[in-house]
Parts: C-alpha cells; sequence; structure tokens
C-alpha cells in the first residue's frame, strides 16, 4: 500500500494553506529567541509512520504547527514546494535518496525552509559530515525536542 504524500495539519484545508506568524523574524524564516508563542510550521520527512506519529505529536505538543508529512525524498520536495514549511526535518537515511542531498535540494527551493537532519543512527557517525552540508545541524531521533531544535540555532 502506497503512503499519502503529506498530511495536512488538522483544520488545514487540503495541505495547502500555510499561516505564518508576523511576530519578530530574529532567527532564520521566524524561529523566536525566547518562550513567545509563535507558530513555526514544520514538515517531518522520515519512511517510518511510527516516528512521524511520535515527531508529530512532540512538536505539537511544545508549539510546532506540523504542517505535512513526507515518506521519501521525492515527496519531501513536492511537500516543501506546496506547504513552505519554516522548517523540515528530515530522516538521514530515505528508501529514495539521503538526507544531505535533500537538504541540498530544499536550500535550493526559493523560500527554502531550515533544515535539521535526524536520525536513530549515533550522533558520532554523523556529526562529521554536518560541516558543508546544507542542513542547520543534526537531532538524533531519540532527542527530538524543541529545546534540541533551538540549540541549533
Amino acid at each position: 500500500m502506497h503512503e499519502s504524500v503529506a498530511r495536512a495539519a488538522p483544520g488545514v484545508s487540503g495541505g495547502l494553506h500555510v499561516s505564518r506568524g508576523t511576530g519578530s523574524r530574529i532567527w532564520p524564516r521566524g524561529f523566536p529567541r525566547d518562550n513567545v508563542a509563535m507558530s513555526i510550521t514544520v514538515l517531518v520527512v522520515d519512511d517510518h509512520a511510527g516516528f512521524r506519529r511520535c515527531a508529530r505529536s512532540v512538536l505539537e505538543g511544545q508549539g510546532y504547527e506540523v504542517v505535512g508529512e513526507a515518506v521519501d525524498a521525492a515527496s519531501a520536495l513536492t511537500c516543501a514546494r506546496k506547504l513552505r514549511p519554516q522548517l523540515a526535518l528530515v530522516d538521514v537515511y530515505l528508501p529514495d535518496g539521503d538526507g544531505f542531498e535533500v537538504a541540498a535540494r530544499l536550500a535550493a527551493l526559493e523560500d527554502a525552509p531550515t533544515v535539521v537532519l535526524i536520525s536513530s543512527h549515533d550522533r558520532s557517525e554523523l556529526e562529521p559530515l554536518m560541516p558543508g552540508s546544507a542542513a542547520r545541524g543534526f537531532v538524533p531521533k531519540h532527542e527530538l525536542s524543541r529545546e534540541a531544535i533551538e540549540a541549533l540555532f
């Protein structure tokens, strides 16, 4: 059975409408520097449905707005073009490509999202690959939280 390319956030018509905050834009593309509640839009890219559900729950519980999910590199690019998220969490190991390549392709988009790579693999294995990549940083899946993401900025 083929999974959907993107799933819209609840209350988002057709997955194409993205509401953006109008607050201070101190960090790249709307990341708040303080604890001011400001909805950052997120695209979660991972081939495991269970992790996508978990990530959505964690992120929405911490004030992010998950606007879509993608299951592979191709759908990540399609979703990013349509949904225009401010942040893309991208698994390093996807069935049709690696997260580093996806990060580079996302960075080339007009109004590109900030990319954070995620993986269940060990931090010591992946952090040496980060310099020179288009990703803002790396967060192990088991450490996914608002604090871990904001620590990259």
